[in-house]
């Protein structure tokens, strides 16, 4: 069993319903869907940390009481969502902005929104950005450019009891933001992690968690002018497969993504590369930044890598009525299209048959085993390079080549994708998009959220990732 994402509209309120919906009743429908369908409330939190669950919801009513106008309402539902550890599941709005900006009257209007007449503005003057060009690499303050050049920002302490820091626009690409509005807000958890409350192209305002490493903000897309931490992403590049021979006995292939809609691109380029890795000793598998996919994406490597049986993975299906409909309505909705057959016929069946509200072991069960032709020439010796960017099925490579006794994993944690899937979706009352997994892998949860360790951490102050691999197979 694999975990695919299953998308399902399973209810479609009228968006009209939304007006004058406050934010406390959608915050009230998510937390009853989730307790009632989610598995990973129902397998991490129902019982065993409900005290502490408890705390968390009060002080996030409080929180969402206390703002009287909504404007942080989807940080609230997001927060909420964050909560359970899975990153399949997730709450976005249901209706956006979305502004022409080669339209003078659609920017104009835009101009006169709420969401554009509330941002607020903050003028700095030339002295402090001149300091703030000069902040220690270790200061969360200084000048960050965002990584596709649209705007450059200004970091600076300013606290409320809502923020710590914000980040104020000094230079902008784009129409729809102008110097001195505060792009984002940065409120700091604890020595390793900040809360970011950040405003989209279309101010329209998001939520979500960077770290600190050695003292240094992790924002995502967002990079401190002079700042060398993340230096080794200059050394990943872009292509969706590479081949490259490194030296006389170590290849290096590069996949960036397994999007199924790459796979015969894919299965083309590995029917060329794979005879000509086979005639060097070490290769090393670079899947940095890999967001995942298909697991039918990497199936023809799996022989190079192959050693032992891979035993599948057991799936529990979280069996309760509304979980049952949406499955029900997806087939139903295939059926129709004429587009594809129903994909989910054993696990209505075992819903079905079961009882409500427990878990259902769907699938096979630990003594399935997966057999590839095993390779005995070149290479002998595999690493797999990964960062925290390699998710879904991307993470489920590592966790196949990790019965592969002649490979190693190499790099940081990865995403945390992998503990739940087959997710589903529901309007709420207020026309947000409620996502919820339906199913748990009885193994691989652990590694939701704080993602896979390697056998080998790459050091902190080492910036090519691919050559500090190399080398770890000249010293075995």
């Amino acid at each position: 069993m694999r975990s695919v994402l299953i998308i399902i509209i399973a209810a479609s309120p009228l968006l009209t319903n939304a007006q004058g919906c406050k934010c406390l009743e959608d915050f009230y429908f998510i937390k009853n869907h989730t307790e009632t369908n989610h598995p990973a409330f129902n397998k991490t939190i129902r019982g065993l940390k409900e005290t502490e669950y408890d705390v968390f919801v009060n002080q996030l009513v409080q929180n969402i009481k206390s703002d009287t106008d909504d404007k942080y309402c989807i940080i609230y539902l997001k927060k909420y969502i964050a909560y359970l550890k899975d990153h399949h599941s997730g709450v976005d709005v249901g209706e956006d902005i979305i502004v022409n900006e080669d339209s003078l009257p659609e920017v104009e209007a835009f101009y006169k929104s709420a969401a554009y007449r509330n941002t607020e503005i903050i003028n700095i003057d030339s002295s402090l950005l001149r300091l703030l060009k000069k902040t220690d690499t270790m200061s969360i303050e200084g000048i960050y450019n965002h990584n596709k050049g649209i705007y450059t920002v200004a970091v600076i302490k300013n606290q409320t009891a809502f923020r710590d820091y914000i980040g104020i626009i000094i230079e902008s690409k784009t129409r729809l933001w102008k110097k001195g509005q505060v792009k984002f807000e940065l409120k700091q958890v604890n020595d390793s992690l900040m809360d970011v409350y950040l405003s989209l192209k279309n101010h329209r305002i998001d939520y979500e968690p960077a770290v600190i490493k050695k003292g240094i903000l992790q924002l995502e897309n967002w990079k401190k002018q002079n700042d060398s931490i993340n230096n080794e992403n200059a050394f990943i590049d872009d292509d969706l497969i590479r081949f490259v021979i490194l030296d006389s006995t170590t290849t290096l292939l590069s996949i960036r993504s397994f999007n199924f809609d790459f796979k015969k691109r894919l299965d083309s380029a590995y029917k060329k590369i794979i005879p000509q890795i086979k005639k060097y000793n070490h290769l090393i598998i670079d899947v940095r930044n890999n967001r995942g996919g298909s697991y039918d994406c990497y199936q023809k490597l799996m022989p190079l890598l192959y050693t032992d049986p891979i035993i599948e993975e057991v799936v529990d299906l979280y069996n309760t009525p509304t979980n049952l409909k949406a499955y029900l309505v997806r087939d139903s909705s295939l059926v129709k299209s004429g587009i594809r057959k129903p994909l989910d016929s054993d696990e209505i069946r075992l819903m079905k048959k079961n009882k409500p509200f427990t878990f259902v072991q769907n699938g096979k069960s630990n003594t399935s085993k997966t057999i590839y032709k095993k390779n005995n020439g070149y290479p002998q010796k595999i690493a797999v390079l990964y960062n925290r960017e390699c998710a879904s099925s991307c993470e489920g490579f590592l966790l196949d080549a990790r019965f592969s006794k002649k490979t190693i994993l190499v790099g940081e944690n990865s995403g945390g994708y992998v503990g739940y899937g087959n997710v589903s979706k529901i309007s709420t009352p207020c026309g947000n998009i409620l996502s919820w997994t339906t199913i748990v892998f009885r193994d691989r949860y652990q590694y939701e959220f704080v993602g896979i360790p390697p056998y080998y951490f790459v050091p902190d102050d080492e910036t090519n990732w691919v050559d500090y691999t190399r080398r770890l197979f000249l010293n075995k």
